[in-house]
């Protein structure tokens, strides 16, 4: 099932910005500007009334598969944001869920924007420990990488030079301590990219960035991981903000 406002049912996505300049996708009055034009755009389709693209609508679609597919039970399975979902089914409609399993909980009271900075924290010190712990791998090749993001933590903000991850094209703009700390969050999602961290984080400290530069935007670069980002704005402003 694609929930609505996602693939094929009802897509509110925004225009792909995996080619804009590092600087104008970084900055958060420009974020702002291309989010409201994005609101306007989705509101000229059919379906853009947003006030309907909400978890409890949702899990009322969910319902609706089940009743078509005539599956007297099933079995729910969800992480982070699916988690919240899945809860919001077995409240809605307790009696057609055989098994749920919840992993990384996101209950329906929890402000998650709110947990963004401590749970990043978090997962970053896992991967710092996780190096550490490795001795004839990670700690053997960047032993020093603890100490290397906190120099490169406290030589920001500077200007730095870097190629563009997609576009290849050279780029100059002033990288700040809450642009950097944003770059390293996403690939924190995926164990594959975390793993390739510390190398990052090494040739930042050696003043190479275009490794974190490519890390931060791999995560949604594929067409199958790329954020419908309408349908998660209208269910964090209005369940979370």
């Amino acid at each position: 099932i694609d929930q609505r406002g996602t693939g094929r049912s009802a897509p509110l996505q925004c225009a792909d910005e995996s080619k804009l300049p590092i600087k104008e996708g970084l900055d958060p009055a420009a974020q702002a500007q291309r989010l409201e034009q994005c609101r306007e755009q989705l509101a000229q389709l059919p379906y853009g009334d947003m006030r309907f693209f909400t978890t409890t609508i949702a899990m009322q679609d969910m319902e609706a598969v089940r009743e078509q597919l005539g599956a007297p039970q099933w079995n729910l399975i969800g992480a982070s944001y699916g988690t919240r979902a899945a809860l919001e089914y077995l409240r809605q409609f307790p009696t057609t869920v055989r098994r749920t399993v919840i992993d990384g909980v996101a209950p329906p009271d929890m402000v998650l924007p709110a947990s963004f900075s401590t749970d990043g924290q978090a997962a970053l010190e896992a991967s710092l420990q996780a190096c550490e712990k490795d001795a004839k791998g990670c700690a053997a090749q960047y032993p020093r990488l603890r100490a290397e993001w906190a120099s490169l933590l406290q030589s920001l903000p500077r200007v730095i030079s870097v190629s563009h991850p997609v576009t290849g094209l050279p780029e100059q703009f002033s990288l700040s301590r809450d642009t950097l700390l944003r770059s390293v969050r996403a690939p924190l999602y995926s164990p594959a990219l975390a793993a390739a961290l510390p190398a990052a984080i090494h040739a930042a400290a050696q003043g190479r960035f275009e490794g974190l530069m490519g890390l931060s935007g791999a995560l949604g670069s594929s067409k199958a991981m790329r954020l419908a980002a309408g349908m998660h704005f209208s269910v964090v402003c209005a369940e979370d903000v």
